[in-house]
């Protein structure tokens, strides 16, 4: 997932390398540009109870599965940090993310439109 999507594009046909580098670069700038108020976490507990957890969240969300008990959370950073301590005190691990930003949650979203102007160029 991720950045792994663009090279598979480029292997697909879907666009030139060129392409793809440019929309990297482009994705790279305009999340560099955000506030880093954000956080990451991997949390190892089955899928329902982290969605449950996350349910009426409106700044975290599931950035990733990675397995039926392995998902990762982004989001804003307190409220990252609030779902760790609630998990681990349900005697789940979890491990807190070394990251600039919350990738692929909700606090991204204010540069989508200028990416999607990039992408359609």
């Amino acid at each position: 997932h991720s950045l792994g999507e663009y090279a598979a594009a480029v292997i697909a046909g879907v666009f030139t390398l060129e392409e793809g580098m440019r929309l990297v670069a482009a994705r790279a700038t305009l999340m560099q540009q955000l506030p880093a108020d954000g956080a990451m976490a991997a949390i190892f507990a089955p899928a329902a109870e982290v969605e449950a957890a996350i349910a009426r969240e409106q700044r975290v969300a599931i950035a990733a599965y990675n397995g039926p008990d392995h998902l990762v959370i982004s989001g804003d950073a307190a409220r990252v940090g609030e779902l760790i301590a609630d998990f681990e005190s349900k005697g789940r691990r979890t491990r807190r993310l070394t990251t600039s930003h919350a990738f692929h949650s909700p606090l991204i979203e204010p540069m989508q439109a200028a990416f999607r102007r990039v992408a359609e160029g």
